[in-house]
């Protein structure tokens, strides 16, 4: 019986020496979990991954950078639209103000995340007041239209 215990023993410690997990130290790491499922994540990883595929990209690890761009091209060179969304980040209603009205069939359109138009209006003064109470929280697009062609972009986020 002693002798099946040390061999056993002596199985497990060669298996243990062998059989190794992550190497690298994380300084935080933990899971989170949502209605639409749940991730395990580390802050600290020593190495990163990026797959792409024609649908886009992804990246593993925490060295994610920032990337500001512009959503959209600028289709009116000659037009120059000066407005500003207020308050973004906002609990209820957004502002659009507009500097110069040089345009009487200027409208506004909101799209979610998925692409989806939750809303849509006339701008007919310097400011007009877009309410989003009954939108969930989340990212939504807002694009300004002349004549229904989209000529700026702003990106709003919903508390």
């Amino acid at each position: 019986m002693i002798n099946l215990n040390s061999t056993l023993c002596g199985v497990f410690l060669m298996l243990g020496s062998v059989c190794m997990a992550q190497q690298s130290m994380h300084a935080a790491s933990g899971n989170a979990t949502g209605p639409n499922g749940n991730i395990s994540y580390s802050i600290g990883q020593a190495v990163y991954t990026n797959f792409s595929a024609s649908s886009g990209s992804v990246n593993q690890g925490v060295q994610q950078p920032y990337e500001f761009f512009t959503v959209g091209v600028d289709n009116y060179p000659t037009i120059t639209l000066r407005a500003n969304i207020y308050p973004n980040p906002t609990l209820s209603d957004i502002n659009i103000l507009i500097d110069d009205l040089f345009s009487k069939s200027l409208g506004y359109e909101m799209f979610d995340i998925q692409g989806k138009r939750v809303q849509n209006g006339i701008i007919s003064d310097l400011i007009t007041n877009v309410p989003m109470q009954s939108l969930t929280p989340g990212t939504y697009t807002l694009g300004i239209l002349d004549k229904n062609k989209a000529i700026k972009f702003f990106k709003i986020i919903k508390n």
